[in-house]
């Protein structure tokens, strides 16, 4: 769901589960089964933009201790992303990391050259069907997208907590908003 806080619904979309496609590798073309990313413009403090927030899915048809996917910023305005939820099994306290690196994470999926370090720490995990927040709090500093610009970002967990989805189509564009897209990513 993407609220621009304007009280309408011309912004708002809510992404619904894809299923499995047939005769394609799901560890490789696996999206998040719920990711949430608040963005704001980047040409704003924080204290006086609005949250924004696009909910993609719980389907969860998978699980593992990891996911990766792209978030690229609409073409006509810069954004931060300074918090993102997933979808987790375990309830309880779970150790979580979350990493980024410029451009997509396509081709850069058994390296760790180029990605950084994002967040490390503890996080309350909800449960299944429940929102498990990476709060700002945990992040180092929020990611700034310039407009057009992809991040490629990974979500890993020290146990197999993390659910996701199994997508369609690697790189597609799963959820999009007037501020972000959410690309199908890997698991």
């Amino acid at each position: 769901r993407i609220d621009d806080g304007d009280g309408d619904d011309d912004g708002d979309v809510q992404g619904e589960g894809q299923g499995r496609s047939e005769g394609t590798n799901e560890n490789q073309l696996n999206q998040p089964r719920s990711l949430q990313s608040q963005a704001q413009p980047a040409s704003k403090s924080v204290s006086d933009s609005a949250s924004l927030e696009l909910l993609t899915t719980y389907e969860g048809s998978n699980g593992s201790y990891g996911t990766m996917f792209d978030v690229t910023a609409a073409s006509r305005q810069s954004v931060l992303v300074q918090s993102v939820d997933v979808h987790a099994k375990a309830e309880g306290p779970c150790s979580v990391r979350m990493y980024t690196r410029p451009g997509s994470h396509i081709g850069h999926e058994r390296t760790t050259e180029g990605w950084s370090l994002l967040v490390h720490g503890t996080v309350q995990c909800m449960g299944l069907m429940k929102r498990t927040a990476i709060p700002p709090a945990l992040f180092r500093a929020p990611v700034a997208l310039e407009a057009g610009e992809t991040r490629g970002f990974y979500v890993t967990m020290e146990t197999d907590a993390l659910r996701y989805s199994t997508g369609i189509d690697l790189g597609k564009v799963y959820a999009s908003n007037a501020h972000v897209m959410v690309h199908e990513g890997t698991g």
